[in-house]
């Protein structure tokens, strides 16, 4: 029992579950839960949640106590030294650091830290502008799919493979070329000229 809840706690909610922002806490977690992975000798990462809390809340809602949801996002705001912490921490001890990225900002933070993996929430499945800044970080993507449509989806992949498949077909169109060009016997050439 002791596991699972380490399991649910590390993998998906690590920032939400460091309560008025507890470092210590996540700390704790991250050293439990990598104890756990040496212990399988398994790779595995472990996900933060990163929001640009003072731009993340309408101004008109910050400070509310009787919404949970802003009470819990302002409760566990961390500053960049505390989520340096954190992630040091997290590659200290083997794991590989990522993050959800729920704005342009938290975007530039993954950067700043140089996480190896974004994750786009599945609330930020159409955010376009979010999706654009997270595909010029050239990183691997994880995205949540819950509660969306098979369009949402089928758009999502369509956004993220066009470029690729754009750049094979550009790589293809310059190798055709350059194979024969290589294949040439350069005296020949110079004598047909």
């Amino acid at each position: 029992q002791r596991l699972h809840a380490l399991d649910r706690d590390a993998r998906g909610h690590l920032v939400e579950h460091l309560h008025e922002r507890r470092v210590d806490r996540g700390l704790k977690i991250i050293s439990d839960f990598a104890q756990v992975v040496r212990f399988n000798n398994v790779r595995a990462a472990i996900k933060l949640q990163f929001r640009d809390v003072d731009h993340f809340i309408q101004k008109d809602f910050k400070g509310r106590e009787d919404i949970r949801y802003i009470k819990k996002t302002e409760a566990t705001k961390l500053s960049r030294d505390e989520y340096k912490v954190l992630i040091d921490a997290i590659r200290e001890q083997g794991c590989i650091p990522m993050a959800t990225a729920f704005d342009e900002a938290s975007v530039d933070l993954c950067e700043e830290f140089d996480l190896p993996i974004i994750k786009v929430a599945s609330s930020d499945l159409n955010d376009w502008f979010l999706l654009e800044r997270i595909a010029k970080t050239r990183k691997p993507v994880i995205v949540s799919t819950g509660g969306s449509s098979e369009k949402d989806v089928d758009d999502l992949v369509t956004f993220f493979a066009v470029p690729v498949v754009l750049v094979l077909v550009a790589m293809l169109a310059t190798w055709i070329p350059a194979r024969r060009a290589a294949a040439t016997d350069p005296l020949a050439a110079l004598r047909q000229e």
